[in-house]
């Protein structure tokens, strides 16, 4: 069952995006008055922070966080501004099996940015990989209509992820 979740202003405290990937993000050359992009992994936080409406949750699991599993899609309206920071990762991993930023020649880290619009109205943040390019994103979003997130009930967990990592890259 489709369900979607209001995120705009306060609301956005309902969900945890900090393990979170996006899947698919496209930024056109020109600011839109709209935007959606594909998520996979959000955690939907449960006690203390949902005040809200849980008869999409079964009655066994309405106080335990719950992880989305599966693809989801963020929804914005009226953005004013979006600000993007991505740090691509290299292809090979450390020794030890460890990720690592891609580098400049110099040795400092690899950064693309960009910046459409300007600040103003509600802030949103996701600060999570992105998985093309691959490597960490930090999303800044400023917009004044609505944030939804729109999932599919069937792949709730509880409070758990059920993919390894490498299965995405």
């Amino acid at each position: 069952m489709k369900q979607v979740i209001d995120l705009t202003g306060e609301n956005f405290n309902r969900m945890d995006f900090c393990e979170a990937r996006i899947m698919e993000l496209l930024l056109p050359s020109d600011l839109p008055t709209s935007l959606e992009f594909t998520i996979y992994g959000a955690m939907i936080l449960l006690e203390p922070y949902w005040e809200h409406d849980k008869s999409f949750l079964p009655d066994h699991i309405q106080k335990v966080d719950q992880c989305v599993s599966g693809i989801g899609v963020i929804k914005l309206s009226g953005l004013l501004g979006v600000y993007v920071k991505l740090y691509p990762y290299e292809t090979k991993r450390t020794f030890k099996g460890e990720t690592v930023f891609a580098k400049n020649q110099d040795g400092t880290d690899l950064v693309f940015k960009r910046k459409w619009g300007r600040k103003g109205g509600n802030r949103y943040l996701w600060e999570c990989v992105m998985d093309w390019p691959y490597g960490f994103c930090s999303l800044e979003v400023f917009c004044s209509g609505t944030v939804e997130f729109e999932f599919d009930t069937k792949s709730l967990n509880r409070g758990e992820y059920n993919f390894e990592p490498a299965q995405l890259i």
